[in-house]
């Protein structure tokens, strides 16, 4: 069964949002924080930081995939961030997620991007071999991010200091 993939509507957030609750329990991520209001404040408007794709199936959405503006200095070039992809259990194997994909790449192509680029978990071997099969290249990465009390307390340090 094909899929129809696009990009997601307003009206459309709070299914989205369900999808990214279920891909979050799926990967062992909190499932409290990404609601439909925050899919709205971030993915549509003057000020949208976020594109939402979908994937539909009868009428029905069956996945998501989520991306944001990217940028790799050794290269110069502009991309897209792949934050999320996700296909209910019941609609894999049927090339929704490889829809999906085509669709980020797409997009970057469309915005004059020449990249897309994401992570996976190094258990997810599911993952690992469905990004193989497109052709992705894998490289080993260590990811860091500045989270809750050291954001904040890094973030006041720039402020003391005038910056």
């Amino acid at each position: 069964m094909t899929a129809v993939v696009r990009r997601a509507t307003p009206a459309e957030a709070e299914a989205v949002a369900d999808l990214v609750r279920r891909h979050n329990a799926e990967q062992d991520e909190p499932t409290e924080h990404f609601t439909a209001e925050s899919l709205i404040r971030d993915g549509f408007g003057d000020d949208a930081t976020l594109t939402a794709l979908v994937a539909e199936q009868d009428e029905r959405l069956v996945g998501f995939a989520l991306l944001h503006v990217a940028y790799e200095v050794p290269w110069a070039a502009r991309g897209l961030y792949l934050t999320d992809l996700f296909v209910l259990p019941e609609a894999r194997r049927q090339g929704v997620g490889r829809a999906l994909v085509a669709a980020c790449a797409r997009e970057s192509r469309d915005q004059g991007r020449s990249y897309v680029w994401w992570v996976s978990k190094p258990w997810n071997e599911q993952a690992r071999a469905f990004y193989e099969a497109l052709g992705a290249i894998t490289a080993p990465v260590n990811a860091h991010a500045l989270t809750f009390e050291a954001f904040e307390t890094l973030s006041s340090e720039a402020e003391d200091a005038g910056g």
